[in-house]
């Protein structure tokens, strides 16, 4: 009988845990609320991503597993070119849909150089003066 506590009490520390690894190109993925959605983001695809809810008897925590969830959304948008996911539903049992979207223009990341040389229309960046009164 006394493995049975014991055995829990090692367990513990495992249901307070994340456990999965944001990869790099998911570094700049968003999660956002739909709210937060402008008229720019173009909707690429829906995807249901799952981690377990629990270790053994012990429930792990809601906003661990809610976090465990928004970084695999995450790591799956960055492979299909999305820059924002969206939660488009509760979780049940670990499992959650996100929504992958792309929101920003996709040479966002190009340089500031690149950027320029494709706008048709030039625009002039003035230094910031202070807001001072002498012109």
């Amino acid at each position: 009988m006394l493995r049975s506590p014991l055995l829990l009490l090692a367990l513990s520390p495992l249901a307070a845990c994340t456990w999965v690894a944001l990869e790099e190109p998911a570094q700049d993925v968003l999660v956002l609320p739909a709210e937060r959605l402008t008229s720019d983001c173009e909707s690429l695809n829906k995807v249901k991503v799952s981690v377990a809810a629990g270790v053994g008897v012990l429930e792990r925590h809601d906003d661990e597993v809610i976090e465990d969830l928004d970084v695999l959304a995450r790591n799956h948008a960055a492979k299909r070119g999305g820059d924002t996911v969206v939660a488009r539903g509760p979780v049940v049992d670990g499992v959650r849909e996100y929504e992958v979207f792309r929101c920003m223009p996709e040479n966002a990341t190009a340089s500031p150089d690149e950027r320029s040389k494709e706008r048709k229309d030039k625009v002039e960046v003035l230094p910031y003066d202070g807001g001072s009164d002498n012109h």
